[in-house]
């Protein structure tokens, strides 16, 4: 059992990351900035991450910290604050993890990191598949923030023994809104494109959480893609890659695997992370 502090507890992705934290029997405090409905899981703490003394208060006595907490979607606010914000809270948590000596310290990152999300139109990959080593190129605030806040990670750890962990999300589904989720993304062939085909299932994206949370990697600094094993819905993959992407490198070996374009292999080799969860038109199944 590990005692363990997670922001953003109320959010679409804290949520759940409560649920299988305090499910594994880890000692959870649950922080956010606004009161809860109910009783989350643990202790909680209302709390904007706006000071670093403070966090530090809080952070006293813990193994390691998931941080969830962000502004998710350029939509929820201007660019400039969703850009400022993101960066400032994850630079006052990290800060207040390494004065509190924090052993492990994982950062929910994004796909939007890379630059292909949110760019304007459709841009090819360098090559297939999009592994973590892939030249990111974020074109807007919140991707921009993203992959910020990954290099804060990297710098905190490169000066402390703080070990840090960027877990980079697909868009992340909840199976009850099922048919909402996989309607945009039907509906959205260019968005498709721009995403690599990629998903996870929230049970799952809460499940690398916790591994992240848990497990000690080789490394100090790592940055992780947690995805699936297939992409969503992704039909004729050669023509279609290939109508998307053009003569992109390592197109011909992607499409005859069936694999995924987003790479989630790191994850698998290094966090023995498995999604148990597949989407298809159809519905979700056991993967």
């Amino acid at each position: 059992m590990a005692r363990i502090l997670l922001t953003g507890a109320l959010g679409h992705l804290g949520t759940a990351v409560a649920r299988e934290l305090a499910g594994a029997g880890h000692a959870l405090t649950c922080v956010d900035r606004l009161a809860p409905a109910g009783d989350p899981p643990g202790t909680f703490a209302r709390d904007d991450l706006s000071d670093v003394g403070r966090l530090a208060g809080l952070m006293k006595g813990m193994d390691a910290v998931v941080h969830c907490a962000a502004i998710a979607t350029l939509h929820a606010a201007p660019e400039e604050t969703v850009f400022s914000t993101n960066v400032t809270t994850t630079a006052n948590m990290l800060l207040a993890a390494e004065r509190s000596g924090i052993g492990r310290f994982v950062y929910a990152s994004s796909q939007s990191a890379l630059g292909f999300a949110y760019a304007p139109r459709v841009v090819p990959p360098d090559r297939l598949p999009v592994d973590e080593t892939h030249p990111c190129r974020p074109v807007e605030g919140y991707g921009l923030s993203k992959r910020v806040g990954e290099q804060l990670c990297e710098m905190v750890s490169a000066r402390s023994a703080m070990a840090t962990v960027a877990l980079r999300f697909p868009v992340i589904w909840s199976h009850e809104r099922f048919k909402a989720h996989t309607r945009k993304r039907l509906d959205d062939p260019v968005q498709a494109a721009k995403s690599q085909w990629a998903y996870v299932d929230l049970r799952d994206a809460a499940t690398g959480c916790r591994l992240a949370a848990e497990i000690r990697l080789a490394h100090l600094h790592r940055v992780i893609n947690i995805g699936t094993d297939r992409p969503f819905e992704l039909a004729d993959a050669a023509a279609t890659l290939r109508t998307a992407y053009g003569d992109v490198e390592g197109l011909a070996a992607v499409a005859a695997s069936g694999g995924p374009v987003f790479d989630a292999s790191r994850a698998s080799a290094e966090l023995g992370f498995r999604p148990r969860w597949r989407w298809t038109r159809a519905g979700v199944e056991a993967a």
